[in-house]
């Protein structure tokens, strides 16, 4: 259960910079 969380995290941060951009 903790790897979901962790994965859903980099994604978001991923999302976030890919927004950025």
């Amino acid at each position: 259960m903790q790897r979901l969380l962790l994965v859903s995290w980099l994604v978001l941060r991923n999302c976030r910079t890919i927004m950025r951009k």
